[in-house]
């Protein structure tokens, strides 16, 4: 439960989070590139990519620092090999 509920909870987050930046991407594109189809396509991958780039790193951050980060006595034990 402490990987699942995380873990789906983020990627709802991601999916609406991702969502309204698409469909704002959507509404500005023709505004900002008014005949360039390609373009207009390219902003709104560009805001899809960039939405899930930053969750991505936000979520990396969230569970390597806060849920499974290595407790006070792990981090101390020697590597093996590893003289004094």
């Amino acid at each position: 439960m402490k990987e699942v509920v995380p873990f789906w909870v983020i990627a709802f987050i991601s999916l609406v989070l991702s969502s309204i930046a698409v469909r704002y991407a959507a509404h500005e594109a023709p505004i900002v590139f008014k005949t360039q189809h390609s373009l207009q396509t390219g902003l709104i991958l560009f805001a899809n990519l960039a939405t899930y780039g930053c969750l991505w790193i936000g979520k990396y951050l969230l569970f390597n620092r806060l849920l499974f980060a290595p407790h006070a006595s792990t981090a101390e034990l020697a590597l093996p090999g590893e003289s004094e």
